[in-house]
């Protein structure tokens, strides 16, 4: 079980699209047992058919000289689309500024870039949980701090999509997860990829945050997209 655990944790790490080439140290933040228990993914009920679904997606149009990946919100009919067929990966469920206080997802979580400098150490799309992302000053940045940003970031005004106010398992929803490692992003919903990370031996170099709270999925998610449930 643990060699499958290994494998399947460096898939991701090598699945992941190529950023740069910065290092990033371990969140000190540990998951709990009842943590792991809560999120057992399989288990949620499914999220509402008129939520949006949230993807990632790579980015080569606006920033030319790499592959970023960033998240959008989209209907099921674009995520369907044969014209987009392998354009995006499904992260979970939630609702956008038509509806921002749908179901009590009133919470936005927003976007900003960073350009490759000394204050990074790489560059890039992230994003921020709750309040909008203001540059720190150039004497008091702190990379760990997940409600700032290095100072010559930019932040996008408008929220990427809305996050619920705190995790509820009851009625399905999550939080989703932004971690960093050997110069790669991704985003999960499944807390067992952290855990993995986290506690993989030898240590790798590794961070993460939590950047919402949203639906797992829905049951057509499920049903036909070929979802990724945790054992």
């Amino acid at each position: 079980m643990e060699k499958k655990m290994k494998w399947t944790v460096w898939f991701l790490i090598l699945a992941l699209p190529l950023m740069s080439t910065g290092c990033f140290h371990a969140s000190k933040k540990k998951l709990s047992d009842d943590d792991l228990n809560a999120l057992s993914i399989k288990n949620l009920p499914p999220a509402p058919e008129d939520a949006q679904m949230l993807v990632t997606y790579l980015d080569n149009v606006t920033y030319s000289t790499k592959n970023l990946p960033r998240l959008k919100l989209i209907t099921p009919q674009e995520f369907d689309n044969p014209v987009n067929a392998g354009k995006y990966s499904f992260v979970g469920r939630t609702y956008g500024n038509n509806s921002p206080f749908r179901r009590g997802l009133d919470l936005p979580i927003h976007e900003y870039y960073a350009p490759l400098s000394p204050w990074t150490g790489r560059d890039g799309f992230r994003y921020i949980f709750s309040v909008k992302c203001f540059p720190s000053p150039a004497g008091s940045y702190n990379p760990d701090d997940p409600y700032s940003c290095a100072p010559d970031a930019r932040a996008y005004n408008d929220p990427v999509a809305y996050s619920a106010a705190g995790e509820n398992p009851g009625v399905g929803i999550v939080a989703l997860y932004q971690f960093e490692t050997l110069g790669n992003v991704g985003y999960t919903t499944d807390a067992q990829i952290i855990w993995g990370l986290l506690t993989m031996q030898p240590p790798i170099p590794f961070r993460y945050k939590m950047i919402g709270y949203i639906y797992h999925s829905s049951k057509s998610d499920r049903d036909q997209r070929n979802i990724f449930l945790s054992p």
